[in-house]
């Protein structure tokens, strides 16, 4: 679940209102109301960055999803972009089937049943890209976006995937659990 605060509830160090510092107290929010509450909001603004990363991050003719540089998986010195600048990795895909398992199920609370089964659909392709292209037997690899060269390194970024948990075929989980 995502934590966040409300109006009111001390940002700035006092009790009221934060807009106008009228003093009056906001009514209370419920993170999953309807009519533009906190998820109806933040739905379209997640869907974007999801819509970004699916869109944007793609080599041509390719599935998987990319980063152009290590920087953007947070883990710029990993060894895993020690032999290309634009490389597709497990960890993105697993990441990008969190988000949008998420999402579907935001979109449920939120009454849009049409894009939860988008979203479900489209996590359900991703997992399948990330088993059938970056998975090699026995662990996770990297892939060149551009040369379509695999390897595999030493960086715990090619562990990430794991956090799938009960959405990876037993044999997978047991070839990751034996690796570590």
């Amino acid at each position: 679940m995502i934590p966040f605060r409300s109006a009111g509830s001390g940002l700035r160090g006092r009790s009221g209102c934060n807009r106008c510092r009228c003093g009056r107290r906001p009514r209370p929010r419920t993170w999953l109301s309807q009519g533009g509450g906190l998820a109806g909001r933040n739905l379209p603004a997640a869907g974007t960055l999801g819509a970004f990363l699916l869109d944007s991050r793609r080599a041509r003719g390719r599935e998987p999803r990319h980063y152009q540089h290590g920087n953007d998986s947070g883990w710029d010195n990993a060894t895993t972009f020690d032999r290309e600048r634009v490389v597709e990795n497990a960890d993105l895909a697993a990441f990008l089937v969190l988000q949008m398992r998420e999402l579907a199920r935001l979109a449920t609370d939120l009454g849009d049943p049409g894009a939860a089964a988008d979203w479900s659909a489209a996590a359900d392709r991703m997992r399948s890209t990330l088993l059938a292209e970056l998975w090699d037997g026995e662990r996770f690899v990297a892939r060149g976006a551009h040369s379509g060269r695999t390897w595999s390194s030493s960086s715990l970024l090619d562990l990430m995937p794991i956090v799938l948990c009960e959405e990876l075929p037993a044999p997978v989980s047991a070839a990751r659990l034996r690796s570590t």
